[in-house]
């Protein structure tokens, strides 16, 4: 059995001999160290537990949780594949963008009814599995408990793909979570990182051809800076991707419908209007 161990190291911490970790020698670090150790633990214990009955495939399996030289670890399942960031330079196919994002946005779904936000999603911490390419979110080294203020610990983030308000170092809810898978996808189709000022992805005409316009507007509403101009769940957000396939479906029915129809009409047209075969003279 081949597992990770990933192991709490608040920023602001150091490692010291025996590989024990401490945080800096002021009341601040301290308190925040503590605060950080805390949510990792907490966290890890939810995940294991929950994870055990109610598995996720877009979510990695932890096994367990301990804590030893002053400070905590968790183990999780060795996910056999590679990162998002091989697809870099690569065209994906609407149709495989539009079923990787929906897996996310599951996963995304099970981890914040747990009250977990992950606080980390970018491409490097989504593998695809080697034996059937299915998306896993790994990493939950930057992951907090929510409460129903939402609460954050610690300060984490990463640079292009966390919101404005987790640079910021403020509260933080759901939403942070929208926006940096929103971010993601905006690099995989964009081919670059999103910074302040980039266009938005509805507004790139070389798109245009290779994508849904709903697509790349729905990425674009869940990387809002204000996060209540995001989608405001991972429920939210599939359920108007998989809206906006229903229409495109049923618009396509319609037209088949219409041309069946029409097919039809010919034929009894022409079927009427034919030349009848005259019958002989009779003397």
């Amino acid at each position: 059995l081949t597992v990770v161990i990933k192991e709490s190291m608040p920023v602001g911490s150091y490692r010291a001999a025996h590989n024990w970790v401490y945080p800096r020698d002021d009341n601040d670090s301290r308190n925040v160290y503590a605060r950080a150790l805390e949510c990792f633990y907490r966290e890890a214990q939810l995940i294991a537990r929950t994870g055990s009955k109610e598995p996720n495939p877009h979510i990695v399996g932890v096994k367990t949780c301990f804590k030893a030289n002053n400070t905590a670890y968790y183990v999780m399942d060795y996910v056999k594949g590679t990162p998002l960031t091989t697809l870099y330079g690569v065209c994906i196919p609407a149709e495989q963008l539009s079923k990787l994002l929906l897996d996310l946005l599951d996963g995304l779904s099970y981890l914040h009814r747990l009250r977990i936000s992950h606080l980390d999603i970018n491409p490097a911490n989504i593998f695809l599995k080697k034996e059937d390419h299915v998306p896993v979110i790994i990493d939950f080294g930057a992951a907090i408990l929510l409460d129903d203020a939402g609460q954050r610990c610690g300060i984490s983030y990463s640079k292009g793909y966390s919101p404005p308000e987790q640079l910021r170092g403020c509260e933080v809810n759901e939403t942070a979570d929208i926006y940096a898978l929103g971010a993601t996808m905006y690099r995989l189709i964009a081919g670059r990182t999103y910074a302040e000022g980039s266009p938005r992805l509805a507004a790139m005409p070389e798109l245009a051809a290779r994508y849904p316009a709903a697509m790349l507007r729905s990425i674009d509403k869940a990387m809002a800076e204000r996060c209540f101009d995001r989608w405001q769940s991972a429920d939210e957000w599939m359920q108007d991707l998989k809206g906006g396939n229903l229409v495109k479906k049923l618009i396509l029915l319609a037209v088949v419908l219409v041309g069946l129809v029409v097919l039809i009409l010919a034929a009894d047209y022409y079927a009427c209007s034919g030349v009848p075969a005259t019958s002989p003279d009779v003397e």
